[in-house]
């Protein structure tokens, strides 16, 4: 238990700080917000060139306009167009987000008992990931709505994650992970594969002298019983199928007479003559 446990836990955290990185770094690049500082990433060769010059001796560099190509730092002038969502508060969201889902599940926050101190702890990840969020504003490295959405893209995709591997916090199973996969042959439907192939199988249209043969049934509409999981194949009520014999084309049910042999229908060649078992 406590391997599954570590294992599905690795997992979403896994899962939420990958969808996080894929949608922030996707969205800013294609929105391409300046940030804050923008003008003073850009460390221009005219920064230090009028230095100690009178207010009323200074003018503008040559032509008077300029491109980036009097920046010194480009690198730190394209990160700059990385403004919107902030990876922080994204990154911090989804992570610490994650953890406090975790904990709250362990917890049994929703039991309804009021254990305060449960809530302590599962809202201690989240002022974390706020303060991290908050400083970004505070350092004029994003405004306040690249903070806000990359908060809100970090809490989305936690919750995300964590419901792949773990049930609702309201379940009263919130501190068991899922049940990690097996194989196919283990699983019940393998029961309810078998039973199909063996309706697919043609030779149950094969009519012989073996009365204990079930492949040539003939569903009359009543239901059937599948048999016990596990079980080789389907059980057949006898009383709810007839087979079709080949000489007279009369129905014969499936239970033998007294001498052990298969009581046949005395009358026409019609469906309706079947034998009482």
């Amino acid at each position: 238990k406590s391997y599954t446990d570590l294992h599905n836990g690795f997992l979403g955290l896994f899962l939420t700080q990958s969808l996080v990185l894929i949608v922030t770094e996707s969205v800013k690049i294609a929105v391409g917000r300046p940030r804050p500082d923008f003008l003073d990433r850009c460390l221009s060769l005219y920064d230090n060139a009028y230095e100690g010059t009178p207010l009323h001796l200074l003018s503008d560099p040559p032509n008077m306009l300029s491109t980036s190509s009097i920046c010194t730092r480009q690198d730190l002038l394209r990160d700059g167009y990385k403004s919107f969502p902030s990876g922080h508060s994204s990154f911090s969201f989804g992570g610490l987000g994650y953890l406090a889902m975790y904990l709250a599940g362990k917890l049994h926050l929703f039991d309804e008992r009021g254990h305060i101190y449960k809530s302590l702890v599962v809202l201690a990840p989240l002022i974390v990931a706020a303060l991290i969020a908050t400083s970004r504003v505070a350092d004029y490295r994003h405004h306040w709505q690249d903070v806000t959405v990359g908060s809100f893209i970090g809490s989305v995709f936690a919750v995300f994650a964590y419901r792949q591997y773990y049930p609702s916090l309201g379940s009263v199973k919130s501190d068991c992970p899922f049940s990690p996969r097996v194989k196919e042959e283990l699983l019940p439907i393998a029961d309810l594969r078998s039973h199909l192939h063996s309706h697919n199988n043609p030779d149950r249209y094969r009519d012989d002298d073996n009365e204990n043969d079930h492949s040539g049934l003939i569903n009359t509409g009543d239901s059937v019983d599948h048999g016990a999981p596990g079980a080789a194949g389907p059980s057949v009520g006898f009383s709810q199928f007839f087979r079709r014999d080949r000489t007279d084309e009369t129905l014969i049910g499936n239970s033998n007479g007294a001498n052990g042999q298969p009581k046949k229908a005395n009358g026409t060649n019609t469906d309706a003559n079947l034998i009482p078992v």
